[in-house]
């Protein structure tokens, strides 16, 4: 064996540094104690999903579950609307804003008496569903109409020939007083017509029903106090007996035609009467008042 071969190479100490390329050391010392701060506050996460937020209701509505019961709705002491007092704990309604606890609704309040509002639009849609007093059919204008024209016609010739019952002494009656009691009775029938025709519209007004057509309403009334001016050729020889009868005859006559003519029930009809009453005595004061200060 040769001497070359026999000789090994003896190793020499190597720093790690030194073997290292530069820097890669410290790199891998500062990566293992790199720290990450979260702060003092720092809380691990959270293992469980977050529960979803809660749902934004407005105001006046709340969510009910359905485990809640009554009695803890009368536990609370103030409005959860709007925070005023429940003034006891049986209390279930806020006279404040409306809030009602036990459906959880707000329902509007009219002088501190609750009324729900579903209540309020089904009674506004009730009276603009109710027919008119004046509805059409029952003949129309016609029908009214030939019974006013029929009656005022019979009217006319009953004053002109001085029949019995409408004058009290009808031989002594002449041609001037006959005409002047058909002027009368015309003049009479026009303003108890006007008069009825008032009478019409309040009740209408009290009965929250709309009037109708007012034309036909207006000849309506014409027809009725015509024909119950008929009722003036009825003839007793007490003249008290004759005007109590002729009276009562001609308010049983208008009720029963009110009926008829306008589909009114027998106190509503006996309403219109009373009205119509009241509207003419008003007129006849103010006509004596009107004759009290023109003539001296």
């Amino acid at each position: 064996m040769s001497t070359q071969d026999s000789e090994q190479p003896k190793p020499y100490p190597v720093d790690p540094k030194e073997a290292s390329p530069a820097g890669s050391q410290d790199s891998l010392q500062q990566a293992h104690s790199l720290k990450v701060d979260r702060g003092d506050d720092a809380q691990p996460l959270p293992l469980e999903p977050e529960a979803p937020p809660e749902k934004n209701t407005p105001r006046g509505e709340a969510e009910s579950s359905p485990g809640q019961t009554e009695s803890s709705v009368k536990a609370l002491d103030t409005c959860p609307n709007c925070g005023a007092s429940m003034r006891g704990s049986d209390t279930l309604l806020c006279l404040r804003c409306g809030f009602d606890l036990k459906t959880l609704k707000v329902i509007k309040t009219v002088t501190g008496e609750a009324a729900k509002v579903e209540q309020d639009e089904q009674d506004e849609q009730e009276d603009e569903e109710a027919p008119p007093i004046s509805a059409p059919g029952r003949g129309e204008l016609w029908l009214p109409g030939a019974v006013a024209i029929a009656s005022l016609l019979i009217l006319s010739i009953g004053y002109l020939s001085a029949a019995g019952g409408l004058f009290a002494d009808a031989d002594a009656i002449g041609v001037g007083m006959r005409l002047m009691g058909l002027l009368n009775v015309l003049v009479r029938t026009a303003v108890l017509s006007l008069a009825g025709l008032g009478g019409l519209f309040v009740l209408a007004h009290m009965l929250h029903k709309p009037l109708g057509d007012v034309k036909l309403a207006a000849v309506r009334m014409l027809g009725i106090v015509a024909a119950i001016a008929l009722l003036t050729f009825i003839n007793v020889e007490i003249p008290a007996w004759e005007w109590t009868f002729e009276l009562t005859s001609q308010a049983v006559a208008f009720i029963g035609l009110g009926m008829a003519m306008f589909r009114l029930r027998v106190r509503d009809a006996a309403t219109l009467l009373g009205v119509t009453v009241l509207a003419v005595v008003g007129l006849l004061m103010v006509s004596v008042l009107v004759l009290w200060a023109i003539v001296p």
